[in-house]
């Protein structure tokens, strides 16, 4: 069938191990919505994503992945916090947990949207939310496209405007958001982004 909406966005779209939304096997990492999750585009002084969130609210496996570390203890900068590796290879670091859930434990096994923790402020850290970093801290987890496709669906931007994605549909099983005449999109495919310019009729 042919779509008859070509000026939308489409992503691979699912639900997750816990419900959540997914969009190419990615969830966002923290529950609760934009209206109480909110994240700025940098960090205060290195690669990383501060993603605030209430006290205790749940924490998601971002993609399909193996626990490689836990702290399971308040102790140190992080906190209570775990390392997992996603299958794409890519290793990802969660801090200041308020608790870990008893089924993250080293070598274990995580679905994409699996429960791995709750929101917290332990360790070095002045409220509560999640610190995710890529391991070694190379890059912004918030200039991945995985991560900006969830603005406005599954949390705010602190430093800039965020697009309303309330009003998202599905068109043939995909999930699609609509664009305003002459409005950039951006399509993503594997790392490479292609930028389309609607026209207005």
């Amino acid at each position: 069938m042919v779509n008859p909406y070509p000026y939308l966005v489409a992503w691979r779209a699912g639900v997750a191990a816990g419900g959540q939304q997914s969009f190419d096997g990615w969830v966002f990492p923290v529950g609760g919505g934009p209206g109480s999750v909110s994240t700025a585009h940098t960090h205060h002084d290195y690669p990383a994503a501060d993603i605030a969130a209430p006290l205790g609210a749940p924490l998601y496996a971002l993609h399909d992945a193996v626990v490689t570390q836990t702290f399971a203890t308040d102790s140190g900068r992080c906190g209570i916090g775990l390392m997992l590796r996603a299958t794409t290879g890519e290793e990802f670091l969660y801090c200041h947990l308020s608790s870990l859930d008893p089924a993250v434990v080293p070598g274990r096994t995580l679905r994409a949207g699996q429960l791995v923790g709750r929101v917290g402020s332990t360790g070095n850290a002045t409220g509560p939310h999640l610190h995710l970093g890529f391991v070694p801290a190379t890059h912004y987890p918030q200039a991945e496209p995985w991560f900006q496709a969830f603005a406005g669906s599954a949390f705010r931007w602190q430093d800039g405007a965020t697009a309303d994605r309330s009003e998202a549909f599905a068109v043939n099983g995909l999930r699609q958001v609509a664009a305003a005449p002459g409005q950039r999109v951006v399509k993503v495919i594997r790392k490479r982004v292609i930028h389309f310019t609607t026209t207005g009729s």
